[in-house]
């Protein structure tokens, strides 16, 4: 089971995020003052219908920025999706989620430019 507060950091600052729920395979997480939330998402399901059934592992992550008189609400957003058989190895499932969060770490800015 995860932690109860999971600390994000965002431009060097870290904001902890304290577990407000959880059901079954699902735990939310908040971050709340003034000027922001952050919502943090774990969800584990399974899909069936195919021959051999697929685990899969969510994390969602959103961030508002409240309005101010001289700037507008902003709104961000990630999410992650790692799937892997019911006959396949979760350690080798982690291996990928890592060497895809050390690619995307590589290319932020270009992926956030929106280049393709």
């Amino acid at each position: 089971m995860l932690a109860n507060t999971l600390t994000l950091t965002i431009n060097a600052v870290a904001k902890v995020l304290t577990r407000v729920g959880e059901q079954g395979q699902s735990s939310l997480y908040r971050y709340k003052t003034a000027t922001e939330e952050i919502s943090l998402q774990f969800r584990h399901t399974t899909e069936t219908g195919g021959s051999v059934p697929i685990y899969r592992h969510n994390a969602f992550v959103e961030w508002l920025i409240y309005a101010t008189p001289t700037v507008a609400e902003q709104y961000y957003s990630y999410s992650l999706t790692a799937r892997g058989s019911k006959t396949s190895d979760p350690e080798t499932v982690e291996d990928l989620v890592l060497a895809g969060n050390v690619l995307l770490t590589a290319q932020a800015s270009a992926f956030a430019d929106g280049e393709p």
